[in-house]
């Protein structure tokens, strides 16, 4: 009780602060940027891209990423000096954010993906999809990153002790459990959930009649993406208190056809599958540091406008 009051106090001081600070342009960001009395110069729809740019007319490629609009306008504005006669007035403005997008399953009001500002905690994160259902059990919260590698998270610890939280990033998924008792009372109303993340055309929690086969739950999340491993899938349960993990190789079962192949499943089970793609980390001076997801060769300015630029 005193754990779940706390909760509803924190998430409503949440999610009143969820768009404080001004936002940082990244990639993927859709701008419009407006030039008064300049309608050949302006643009109503420029997506940032993986270098970091955008493309002006008559100017050419201007860095957008890492920069505020406040100071993506001023730099526009430097720019145009040399083109205009007369001071520019430029308007910059974020009419799509997609750079700093994130996921949340299990047992919240409203799981789905949603866009941040600046990156936000486990908990900023459960307040935007509505704060965590009756039944949520926050000391076994998992964050499943966008290459599919997955870390435990105490948050009932972290709040009842003020302890720090991690700060989520691009592409994470964050998983909320049920509690024990409850897959058990939903296990006793005949309704099975699994959930399936990772490289899945459409990651959730779904319900069975019946306990599903590790195909079938797959199956049911839309199968596998093109950039998945089916050789290296996780399942993971809860056990007395305890997170384990066993890897199946699905490919092999399909390949063969032999049911052993397969661990059964149980309430409450997460699946998780991982990706292939490469990947580039970028640490240092930069406003966004990471790992990155990338295709085929990119160069080190590129790299630099995936993490959002110069700090």
């Amino acid at each position: 009780m005193k754990l779940r009051l706390c909760l509803n106090i924190i998430f409503t001081f949440l999610l009143i602060n969820l768009c404080a600070g001004e936002y940082r342009i990244g990639v993927d960001d859709i701008l419009s940027i407006s030039v008064w009395n300049h309608p050949e110069m302006s643009l109503s729809n420029a997506r940032v891209r993986p270098d970091g740019k955008i493309s002006l007319p008559v100017v050419g490629d201007v860095q957008a990423a890492g920069y505020t609009p406040a100071e993506l306008q001023r730099e526009i504005t430097a720019v145009l000096r040399r083109y205009l006669r007369g001071e520019p007035i430029v308007t910059v403005s974020v009419i799509q954010f997609n750079s700093l997008k994130v996921s949340i399953f299990g047992a919240v009001a409203n799981p789905g993906s949603y866009t941040f500002v600046n990156p936000p905690t486990p908990l900023e994160l459960i307040a935007k999809a509505g704060g965590m259902s009756q039944g949520a059990d926050p000391s076994s919260a998992r964050i499943v990153s966008s290459d599919g590698v997955s870390t435990l998270v105490d948050l009932s610890k972290a709040i009842l002790s003020g302890g720090e939280m991690p700060k989520l990033k691009a592409g994470d998924t964050l998983f909320i459990p049920p509690s024990e008792r409850t897959s058990l009372r939903k296990g006793a109303e005949r309704s099975i959930r699994i959930t399936v993340l990772g490289g899945v055309q459409t990651p959730g929690t779904y319900e069975f009649q019946k306990t599903p086969t590790l195909v079938e739950a797959l199956s049911r999340a839309g199968w596998v993406s093109s950039e998945s491993s089916l050789e290296r899938v996780k399942v993971i349960r809860r056990i007395a208190g305890r997170s384990e993990s066993v890897n199946v190789n699905v490919r092999e079962f399909l390949e063969k056809g032999d049911p052993s192949l397969l661990p059964a499943l149980e309430p409450g089970d997460l699946i998780l599958v991982p990706t292939l793609r490469e990947e580039i980390t970028v640490l240092g001076g930069v406003n966004n540091p990471g790992t990155f997801p990338v295709r085929g060769k990119i160069t080190i300015l590129e790299a630099i406008g995936m993490a959002g630029g110069f700090s």
